[in-house]
């Protein structure tokens, strides 16, 4: 009695017996497409190639054979030439990844080694597939070779139908061959971004594993239990790739390529951002920089921070727009021109009345204020208007006063703001009993002690053994100590730190000729001296 052949048997026939019941199969086939009886061509036979097998394995029924070489010479002679494109048979081999990813058939019939079988090299045909995952949508020669298709995301087998959408491992697959259109992903780029190249280690990051539609619209793509797909995804640059703002900013998707050897690449675009540097950046030296980001009408600080390189001849300052381009050699931001737009862009930025840079800002950030009015204490010499450096040069006079009845306007110094009616607005100067310059020092060290140089412009308009450290501020709950020798600062830990520890350091000195001159006396007509020319200069002061 016959065996109930079953959905999954392995059939162990012989290639006769196999022949015999393809050609019944065959003949059922035909009769049904005509009608009953007419006499239809094989549809299968239009779509094979017959194969010279010459492996030792056999190839079973929807197994895959490797193209190896066309039989027959065509430079021979003419009787080469003629079998050459008449005889479609061609040898094939047993197939392994580096030599025949894409370039295989399907076997429609068992093949035994020296033997002649019929392979599909382009078409739709029955296959052998291990599925991997349950949302790959293609096929191809599997990693470690062998006779049965791989599922991958690409390849150059269509899988059109499946026999369990649910389930992985080695089962029968309805798929084209030939060479279909490269499927394109995407990754949505999470959050906290993409971690840089370190050495020869790609950095990485989980993230949504996206493709386009037929219509081009950007869509998730979905495993067989309606789960998203998420992959890791590599950045073989050394350039962070950055994170979008959560609640701000649309999702951001990046080109990924699948390089057949289980790693999902990512194409990095090479990044310039706007940013704002957080203290003033002298020329040719690095400095800290808050990226901005166009929201609402203004560029906004989004919380990143970068290194950057003040690649100008003259300083960035705390109340600038900046644009940084990424270089892929130092790893960080080189600083471009802030002036590319002013017609005075020649012009130092020591100069304190140069305002050629005001364009720039008329989108400034409301947070800009606190940062110019460190510059303005920090600098005596800045891109703002600073009335009390002028008054104090060219009139000899001074803007504080100690009498109860003074009616006098505060010294300030003006810079540009997007937030008042006029474009400008007025930051006040901190004045002392002694006249005193500060300075702020960044030290980022390892280790428990460090030396660091004082800038020597701070040291040259300084009375000589005057600077001292007068706060110190560790990015992370430590003790610190810190001591002025000279022209550079000793700094010491209460423990010994094995990462980056950024302190923030504040240096006062007394201005280079102002030795020993605390609450000078003035008298009445300097007062009033003194308050003319605040009248003049501030019409309406105090209002």
């Amino acid at each position: 009695m016959a065996r109930r052949v079953r959905p999954g048997d392995r059939l162990n026939i012989t290639a006769a017996e196999y022949n015999r019941l393809l050609a019944a199969a065959d003949a059922i086939a035909r009769d049904r497409l005509s009608g009953g009886g007419g006499n239809r061509t094989h549809v299968r036979d239009a779509a094979t190639v017959r194969v010279h097998y010459l492996s030792s394995t056999t190839v079973p029924i929807g197994g895959i054979v490797g193209f190896n070489a066309p039989l027959g010479d065509p430079d021979l002679g003419p009787a080469d030439l003629a079998r050459f494109v008449r005889d479609a048979t061609i040898q094939s081999v047993r197939p392994n990844a580096e030599e025949h990813t894409g370039r295989f058939g399907v076997a429609i019939e068992p093949i035994a080694e020296d033997k002649v079988g019929r392979v599909v090299f382009a078409g739709v045909v029955a296959a052998r597939v291990n599925v991997q995952e349950t949302w790959h949508q293609y096929a191809d020669v599997a990693d470690s070779g062998g006779t049965t298709l791989q599922s991958k995301p690409n390849g150059s087998a269509l899988i059109l139908r499946r026999r369990d959408a649910n389930q992985t491992g080695i089962q029968w697959a309805v798929v084209r061959v030939g060479n279909p259109a490269p499927a394109v992903y995407l990754v949505r780029v999470p959050v906290g971004g993409i971690p840089p190249k370190t050495n020869l280690q790609t950095g990485s990051a989980l993230c949504d594993l996206m493709t386009l539609d037929e219509s081009g619209e950007i869509q998730p793509m979905i495993d067989a239990s309606d789960n998203s797909v998420k992959i890791l995804a590599r950045n073989p640059s050394t350039q962070r790739i950055r994170g979008p703002i959560p609640s701000i900013h649309d999702d951001q998707f990046l080109i990924v390529t699948y390089d057949r050897r289980g790693s999902w690449l990512i194409h990095p675009p090479k990044q310039t951002l706007l940013c704002k540097p957080t203290t003033r950046i002298r020329s040719k030296s690095w400095g800290f920089a808050r990226e901005l980001r166009f929201v609402g009408g203004f560029w906004q600080a989004s919380g990143n921070r970068i290194s950057i390189y003040n690649l100008c001849d003259y300083a960035l300052l705390p109340t600038q727009h900046v644009a940084a381009h990424f270089h892929e050699d130092t790893r960080s931001y080189i600083a471009l021109s802030p002036r590319c737009c002013d017609d005075n862009s020649g012009s130092s930025s020591h100069d304190s009345s140069s305002t050629s840079f005001s364009t720039s800002f008329s989108d400034s950030l409301s947070d800009s204020l606190s940062d110019s009015k460190s510059e303005s204490i920090s600098q005596s010499a800045s891109a703002s208007v600073s009335d009390s450096r002028s008054r104090d040069s060219n009139s000899g006079s001074d803007s504080d006063s100690t009498d109860d009845e003074s009616g006098s306007d505060k010294s300030t110094a003006i810079v540009p703001a997007s937030f008042t009616p006029g474009g400008f607005t007025a930051l006040f100067t901190e004045e002392c009993p002694e006249v005193r310059f500060d300075d702020v020092l960044l030290v980022t060290m390892t280790g428990r002690t460090a030396t660091v140089p004082i800038d020597p412009k701070f040291v040259e308009v300084c009375e000589k053994d005057s600077i001292e450290v007068c706060a110190a501020q560790p990015d992370r709950p430590l003790m610190v100590g810190a001591r002025v020798n000279g022209s550079h600062v000793h700094v010491t830990l209460s423990e010994e730190s094995q990462t980056p520890v950024r302190i923030v350091l504040r240096l006062t000195a007394i201005r280079r000729g102002f030795a020993g001159v605390r609450f000078p006396n003035r008298t009445r007509e300097q007062f009033e001296a003194n308050e003319r020319f605040l009248q003049s200069a501030y019409p309406g002061a105090g209002s």
